[in-house]
């Protein structure tokens, strides 16, 4: 009997970390920062929040503004808190593979950013904020649900590369794209499925 019991606590002390609501999400599947990330958010530069199935991601976020790369992929997100506009630091970030659906509002206010992954979420159209943001270098959008590109894009002047595969351009689109972009490599295969394709089995 007394080992059922606490089993029982056990199990329901595991629940309770495990389901209790938080600010900015709440959930099991929401992340919150530790006491001790909190301590240091201002010397923190790297945070890899990745592989970590999150829902959602608390407001404090956005007290990490020293954070300059920001690794958000493979989780469940359909959106980023609008706290992500404050970190006036960031340089890259990748949010591939989650169910993102757009960006928050004032993303273009993160001016340092150079290099944007959204591979593989769920846009359907272009967001605005991106055609503001002249100094990007490197953005990936393959695999979204998105079928043309605003004109305004040719106002990336500082865009080396675009990686496009996966949407439903048109050859229209195609042929627009070289004239907005005429010093861009803008990539229409995936450069991921070529790497498997070449590489050789020992």
């Amino acid at each position: 009997m007394l080992t059922r019991i606490c089993l029982f606590v056990m199990l329901g002390l595991l629940y309770s970390c495990g389901d209790s609501g938080s600010e900015g999400g709440g959930g099991a599947n929401s992340w919150q920062p530790s006491s001790n990330e909190l301590n240091n958010k201002g010397a923190i530069q790297e945070f890899d929040l990745s592989n970590k199935g999150l829902e959602s991601l608390s407001s404090k976020l956005g007290e990490f503004v020293a954070v300059e790369r920001l690794y958000l992929q493979n989780n469940k997100l359909t959106t980023l808190p609008k706290e992500l506009t404050k970190l006036s630091n960031l340089i890259s970030l990748d949010a591939s593979e989650n169910a993102i659906t757009g960006l928050p509002e004032g993303f273009d206010q993160l001016t340092r950013l150079r290099k944007i992954n959204l591979c593989r979420n769920e846009m359907e159209t272009f967001p605005a904020d991106l055609v503001k943001m002249k100094n990007i270098k490197v953005l990936d959008i393959r695999y979204n649900k998105m079928s043309e590109l605003p004109s305004e894009i040719q106002n990336m002047k500082k865009l080396n590369t675009l990686y496009v595969a996966g949407n439903d351009f048109s050859d229209e689109q195609r042929r627009e794209f070289r004239r907005w972009l005429p010093r861009t490599k803008v990539v229409w295969y995936d450069p991921d499925s070529l790497k498997k394709k070449l590489s050789i089995p020992r």
